[in-house]
């Protein structure tokens, strides 16, 4: 069986997560200092709340291998893209075409949960 993770995957994640980790807090700044707009504010804080937390559940899940793990991650990458940046893009924008992607994007948050509950499980009766 494929590893399905070499190091440079690992450091790669890793600094995707920590990527997203200053993301987050420069654009919680500008949603409490910067955006005049009272929505626009509110949904640049909520994106940037979602995008800390999964970055630190990706930084979290870098060092395991695996099929399901690897899906997990990619499942919250894409998330962030979708959900996250198109609030950001909404917020700042006024952009409305790209609200339509913030369902997806939710979804994919879902759907790397699942599937990291269900790959520590997974391993979990490999190892005990």
């Amino acid at each position: 069986m494929a590893d399905y993770q070499k190091p440079a995957d690992t450091r790669f994640v890793k600094f995707f997560a920590c990527a997203n980790g200053f993301i987050a807090v420069a654009m919680g700044a500008v949603a409490a200092h910067a955006l005049a707009d009272p929505h626009a504010a509110e949904l640049a804080q909520k994106a940037s709340a979602y995008q800390l937390t999964h970055a630190l559940l990706l930084l979290v899940l870098a060092p395991y291998t695996g099929k399901i793990f690897a899906a997990a991650r990619l499942a919250i990458a894409v998330g962030l893209v979708f959900f996250c940046g198109a609030l950001y893009v909404y917020a700042l924008t006024g952009f409305e075409p790209v609200i339509h992607l913030v369902p997806i994007g939710g979804i994919c948050f879902m759907l790397g949960w699942l599937l990291a509950a269900y790959a520590f499980i997974k391993e979990g009766k490999q190892n005990g």
